[in-house]
């Protein structure tokens, strides 16, 4: 796996902008995807180097958006893109991969995709420009099935999973499954959607951005107190979000001169990876008297001065 804390710099090869990349469960595994209309797939070797094993191509477009299952189903890999539709694609052999299902249910460019945590079976998450979500759901090997709703007007940007099974679940010995995602979009929002008696009810936080929101991520750690989620945006600020069990309350731990594009927690939910226009990508960690700060900062040529913030 490639070590967090170093920088690795390589030629994709890709012939437009590189719109998302994402690693596989095990960090073995590289997929980019670009405005050239391809996802390219990469093998991550022993020394840290990059080896493409696979490119594919089936938009009719650019492909915003790419995500992996866990590898309790085998290799699947979703894709979105412009060209409004959901691609799933499977690993036939090594390095062989075919589209196994196609979903064209949005009306416009498809934002974000994820696949939910393993507990709630294959299930994927889709947000899209036309102000819609979609949960598409596997029911046996060649068959799905899909529900689609409003969530942010002007379009959702982004979209993440909440963890399958919580701390305060597991101390009191509580099995069922609690299904919730967080939404970000155009409307400057982030809402808390949770499913219910075969729905899906919004909880519509306070409205902390006052510009698009960019990139939302729900921190993945089940040993926490508490649920967390991260928000960035158009308007240069990240927000952390708590809830101890009532209610969600917000607190802005950075203001940049420049957009927040993304934010991505570590798999123990102990640092969160900010990355904005200036090209740095800052780790926050959380304080013992629980605020956050900066602790390190990178730029594509290495550690970044930590002169970026207000």
């Amino acid at each position: 796996m490639v070590n967090p804390t170093q920088t690795s710099t390589f030629d994709t090869k890709h012939e437009g902008i590189i719109y998302d990349a994402q690693f596989d469960y095990y960090g073995r595994r590289l997929a980019t995807c670009s405005a050239d209309g391809t996802i390219k797939v990469f093998q991550v070797e022993e020394n840290e180097e990059f080896t493409q094993v696979a490119t594919l191509q089936h938009h009719q477009g650019g492909v915003l958006a790419v995500s992996w299952s866990h590898p309790k189903f085998g290799s699947l890999l979703a894709s979105a893109g412009i060209d409004h539709k959901v691609l799933i694609w499977k690993e036939m052999s090594q390095n062989s991969w075919n589209v196994v299902y196609e979903y064209d249910g949005h009306s416009g460019p498809v934002n974000c995709v994820s696949w939910a945590p393993w507990e709630h079976g294959l299930m994927l998450l889709t947000g899209s420009s036309d102000c819609t979500v979609s949960v598409i759901s596997r029911l046996s090997e060649d068959k799905w099935e899909s529900s689609q709703f409003e969530s942010n007007s002007n379009g959702v940007t982004s979209v993440s999973w909440a963890p399958g099974v919580s701390l305060s679940q597991m101390q009191s010995g509580e099995t069922y499954l609690l299904r919730r995602f967080v939404t970000g979009g155009g409307d400057n929002l982030v809402k808390v959607w949770t499913y219910s008696e075969g729905t899906y009810e919004c909880e519509e936080l306070p409205k902390k951005h006052n510009k698009w929101v960019r990139d939302v991520a729900w921190c993945p750690a089940m040993g926490l107190p508490k649920q967390v989620i991260a928000s960035c945006g158009e308007d240069c600020s990240v927000v952390i979000w708590e809830n101890s069990g009532e209610s969600w309350e917000a607190r802005e731990v950075l203001v940049l001169k420049t957009p927040v594009w993304r934010v991505s927690w570590s798999v123990a939910g102990n640092a969160l990876a900010v990355s904005a226009g200036d090209n740095i990508t800052r780790i926050l960690r959380e304080t013992p008297e629980g605020n956050w700060e900066v602790v390190s900062e990178y730029s594509e040529n290495g550690q970044a001065p930590s002169e970026s913030t207000d």
